[in-house]
């Protein structure tokens, strides 16, 4: 949630890995795909799918569920080496009640753009409920707005002494052009930080580190651009 509140994410994806064929996981399967729906922030979600717990059948109930979610942006499948698995009296087979094998990563790209087996033998949605196959038409890649139509920029640097020695866990604080302070986060082991997501202006930054100060040059942040702080020698 933090990581894109703060917008350090573009796009974060749950590991959302639940059991289809068992009713609890189910529900709790739909319950995170609701939470990453709702904590969004400025930034966007797509929703990892465990398909490697479930078997076909499963595995498109939720895609669909995903891709009805509004807001989200798609879906992610672990994984590809192993994109099912074999349920015993699988309630989503058709009928019903089968005992479904694993099938392998054929099968499962043929249930997601047609519905059906690749020989056309076996139903793995109820088509008559589901007409349109999963992705029966290419998928389109969602518009990220905050890259396509950018309104804040970025801004990084390197708290280091003089002599290069980075100031490791240094407080920084990040001032705009009225003297404001706008943001404060903390170094890190290199002396790097970085904050997102600033109303363009011109910035200045000053770190501390048990009573050791430094104060920047101003830079200035643009619209979609990473500014660069420097600190004089």
């Amino acid at each position: 949630r933090a990581w894109l509140e703060e917008g350090i994410l573009d796009i974060a994806i749950p590991m959302n890995y639940k059991r289809e064929n068992i009713a609890q996981q189910a529900g709790w399967y739909d319950q995170w795909t609701e939470w990453a729906r709702t904590h969004q922030y400025g930034r966007g979600a797509m929703m990892g799918l465990g398909v490697y717990l479930n078997s076909i059948e499963g595995s498109l109930r939720q895609t669909r569920r995903a891709l009805g979610a509004e807001g989200l942006l798609g879906v992610n499948f672990y994984a590809m080496a192993n994109p099912d698995a074999a349920v015993a009296a699988n309630p989503h087979s058709q009928p019903a009640g089968a005992d479904t094998p694993v099938r392998g990563f054929a099968e499962f790209a043929s249930g997601l753009v047609s519905g059906r087996s690749v020989d056309g033998s076996v139903s793995y949605e109820d088509m008559t409920a589901q007409p349109e196959a999963v992705f029966g038409e290419a998928a389109k890649t969602p518009r990220l707005n905050w890259k396509a139509a950018p309104k804040s920029g970025h801004l990084l640097g390197y708290a280091r002494r003089a002599d290069g020695m980075p100031l490791d866990s240094a407080d920084v604080y990040v001032f705009d052009a009225m003297g404001q302070q706008v943001r404060s986060t903390r170094a890190d082991g290199s002396g790097f930080f970085g904050v997102v997501d600033l109303a363009p202006g011109d910035y200045a930054v000053i770190v501390e580190l048990r009573g050791e100060q430094r104060i920047s040059q101003t830079a200035t942040v643009t619209p979609g651009r990473v500014a660069e702080v420097q600190f004089g020698q």
